[in-house]
């Protein structure tokens, strides 16, 4: 349920993102990465985690799908492979 929470606000994000400013929604994203550790931390009912899953989705949705965007928009295309590579540790 709590998987299924996440998936879900994830596919919410990716269908509010039209005609944002990419950047900013993505930064503002990553603060739902916290919200259901910090659930988890309070001893909360299950449906709360479940519900802070969902605001996690969300903003890994958000982060994930505008992140990649701007590098696309602002990294020249012979440089994406080598630049994403990089951004991951991997370069």
């Amino acid at each position: 349920m709590i998987s299924a929470a996440y998936a879900g606000g994830s596919v919410l994000a990716g269908l509010g993102l039209v005609g944002r400013r990419p950047l900013v929604a993505a930064v503002i994203g990553t603060f739902g990465y916290a919200v259901p550790c910090l659930v988890l931390a309070l001893h909360a009912a299950v449906y709360a985690v479940v519900a802070g899953a969902l605001v996690a989705g969300v903003g890994s949705g958000l982060n994930g799908t505008l992140t990649t965007s701007v590098e696309q928009q602002r990294i020249p295309q012979q440089m994406l492979a080598t630049g994403r590579g990089t951004v991951e540790g991997r370069g």
